[in-house]
């Protein structure tokens, strides 16, 4: 009876049958009896395990591989026969002694990691026992964060640097802000000395700017008047939706121009009772555009400078970037989310109340 096992347990053993070295990939057969690991060759030519003559003498084969001995300039002694050999040697290359392979040591996080790291956040905390980040997570978060200051903030001299904006390092500022940081921190500048600033596109785009801005608490109160507004036109634009299919129905069957003229009379006499309200909410709806575009710049301003003042609160080190990059730049989801709020949760709950 004979067995087969994974190599690896093997490697640079050598085959007491031909004395040559086990192999990676090599067909390896291993004695059930004696637990002599030898080559498939060599068993077929011996028709039996290379040992089998100390078998029945308690005899059980048994690893020599010493630990690898300590490496100086690229060699080792092999303190067998005190031999040098090249330090990726895994035998002596005199006696044939054996040593085990050499575990690389994990990769420690080199100074120049947290050095640029604070560079960009002089106040990050220092190392604690209760994160969870382990050395490959926290370069990844730093290699974002500072990927991130590169982009937005490219080439600042250290006196640049030195600025500050809504109360902070320009730098933090426009890396946090991300997404057209230049135009940003010259709103913010402005706001210093006026109480507004105009935005275009929260002006147009609202209430879905404030979400991708992640002004969440601002986008939820235009979206809820939003979506009142569009709840109040609705039961006055499905009327005038119904009369004028009916009036292109009418108006291919009319027989004369007189026709077609007093029908188009009958149709403004019957959508006029609607008019005001539509009136009241589109002006409603411009009044509401309006003031989205004189408080965006003061909010979103106001939001950056709370929000950096409540990163560098954080104890540790792990809270502190965590928190930065999940509350900074922008976020495409709660766009599409407050997008899908406004166009289609109208029209679902007027169908069911």
């Amino acid at each position: 009876m004979r067995t087969e096992r994974i190599f690896m347990d093997y490697y640079h053993q050598l085959c007491d049958g031909c004395q040559k070295p086990l192999l990676e990939g090599e067909d390896i057969v291993v004695c059930p009896d004696c637990g002599t690991p030898q080559h498939r060759a060599c068993f077929e030519a011996n028709q039996a395990c290379v040992n089998a003559q100390k078998h029945g003498t308690g005899f059980v084969w048994k690893d020599d591989t010493l630990p690898a001995p300590a490496v100086a300039q690229n060699k080792f002694t092999c303190p067998v026969c005190g031999a040098v050999n090249p330090a990726e040697g895994a035998e002596c290359v005199r006696c044939g002694q054996r040593f085990q392979a050499r575990q690389e040591p994990p990769r420690a996080r080199t100074a120049p990691d947290r050095k640029d790291i604070r560079s960009l956040f002089p106040e990050l905390p220092q190392e604690s026992d209760e994160e969870s980040l382990d050395d490959e997570q926290f370069e990844m978060l730093c290699a974002n964060l500072l990927a991130r200051a590169d982009m937005a903030a490219p080439g600042m001299t250290e006196s640049q640097r030195q600025e500050t904006v809504a109360g902070h390092p320009i730098r933090q500022v426009m890396t946090f802000v991300t997404n057209k940081p230049l135009v940003y921190v010259k709103k913010f500048r402005a706001l210093a000395t006026r109480r507004f600033t105009w935005n275009w596109a929260a002006f147009f785009f609202q209430p879905f700017w404030f979400f991708y801005r992640k002004l969440y608490k601002p986008g939820i109160i235009f979206l809820t008047i939003q979506m009142a507004l569009t709840l109040l036109i609705q039961p006055y634009l499905e009327p005038i939706m119904d009369l004028s299919e009916r009036l292109q129905e009418k108006m291919a069957q009319a027989s004369s121009d007189a026709a077609a003229t007093a029908l188009m009379q009958q149709f403004y006499a019957d959508i006029s009772p609607h008019l005001p309200w539509i009136g009241v909410s589109l002006g409603a709806t411009l009044l509401l555009h309006i003031a989205a575009g004189l408080l965006a710049d003061r909010l979103y301003c106001s939001h950056v400078h709370r929000t950096l003042d409540e990163v560098k609160k954080c104890e540790t080190r792990e809270s502190f970037l965590i928190t930065f990059v999940r509350r900074g730049s922008v976020s495409f989801l709660a766009l599409v989310v407050s997008y899908a709020a406004v166009y289609f949760l109208p029209g679902l709950l007027s169908m069911l109340f």
